[in-house]
C-alpha cells in the first residue's frame, strides 16, 4: 500500500496548525531503519528496509492551547496527543497528494 510521505504529512499538519493559530514549537526528524522507533530490531547502521525504502519518522509539537503532539510513522499512521489524550494509529487517507516536501517554514511557525 502506498502512503503519503512523512514530509507531506508534516507539511499538512503545519498548514492545519497555522490555520488554527497554533505555533510549531518543536520539530524533529529521524531517517533510517536503525533510527525510527518501530524498527528497533534492525541491525545498527541498517538504513533501508528490506524493500530498499528509507523509513522517515517525524515528531511535531504545537501550542499554545490545546497542546498537540504528533508522531508521523513511516508505515502510514500518525499518533496524535491532544492535551494528554492519545489517539494512536490515526490512518492516513489513500491518495493523499504529495505536493510539497519542505519542512515547516518560519512562516508556519510564526502564524
Amino acid at each position: 500500500m502506498k502512503y503519503a510521505s512523512t514530509e507531506a504529512v508534516t507539511r499538512a499538519l503545519c498548514a492545519v496548525a497555522a490555520e488554527h493559530r497554533q505555533v510549531v514549537t518543536s520539530e524533529e526528524h529521524v531517517i533510517g531503519a536503525d533510527q525510527v522507533s518501530r524498527r528497533t530490531g534492525d541491525p545498527m547502521l541498517t538504513a533501508t528496509d528490506p524493500d530498499g525504502s528509507l523509513p522517515h519518522e517525524a515528531w511535531l509539537e504545537f501550542g499554545p492551547q490545546p497542546s498537540v503532539n504528533a508522531t508521523v510513522y513511516p508505515d502510514g499512521d500518525v499518533k496524535l496527543t491532544v492535551d494528554g489524550v492519545e489517539f494512536s494509529q490515526v490512518p492516513l487517507p489513500n491518495g493523499t497528494p504529495v505536493t510539497d516536501h519542505r519542512r515547516c517554514t518560519e512562516a508556519d511557525r510564526a502564524a
